[in-house]
């Protein structure tokens, strides 16, 4: 949270700056001018000069900005947290779930009842990264699937000139026939 608050108070300041002095823009050649920044009081700001062009050109860089907000039914879950420098199970703690060790399935993925998921989307849903329901409360019988036994494997061949797809996700599995 200081982090947030800290990044929203930077924001603004840069934001009210840049709506007093640069009529709410700035391009490359406004932002290189320096003579635009002598007349800026930034002592009457919380953010210095360099923190100011520190704060411009990172947000440069973006073109969209959303909250997601998870939205998944309340059933026992395994949930997959964003990674932070707090350990899991003290982490859930301070929110309120007291989590058995038998739980915690790795450093980010969780188990949780409908309860405790209740209390994690009520006081942090921001930290949830991924979320599935618990995969044996399903009620699903052999007679749901289907065996082909005589059908023989496809292979598929290694990627030659192909695109190159980047996988953001600490529990990405090499051994999946796409890992090329």
């Amino acid at each position: 949270m200081q982090n947030l608050i800290k990044s929203i108070s930077l924001l603004e300041e840069t934001n009210k700056i840049l709506n007093l002095y640069f009529d709410n823009q700035i391009n490359k050649e406004n932002f290189s001018d320096e003579t635009k920044f002598v007349e800026i009081p930034f002592g009457q700001y919380s953010i210095s000069k360099s923190k100011f062009k520190q704060v411009v050109a990172d947000i440069s860089y973006i073109d969209n900005f959303e909250v997601e907000s998870p939205k998944p039914e309340l059933l026992k879950s395994i949930i997959t947290l964003y990674k932070t420098d707090e350990n899991t199970k003290v982490l859930l703690k301070k929110i309120g779930i007291d989590i058995l060790e038998s739980k915690i399935l790795s450093d980010t993925t969780v188990l949780l009842d409908k309860n405790e998921l209740k209390i994690l989307l009520g006081k942090a849903p921001y930290l949830i990264s991924m979320a599935m329901v618990d995969l044996t409360e399903l009620n699903v019988g052999n007679d749901d699937f289907e065996v082909y036994k005589d059908q023989k494997n496809m292979e598929i061949i290694s990627p030659i000139n192909e695109p190159t797809i980047g996988v953001i996700d600490t529990l990405f599995d090499e051994k999946v026939y796409f890992n090329e």
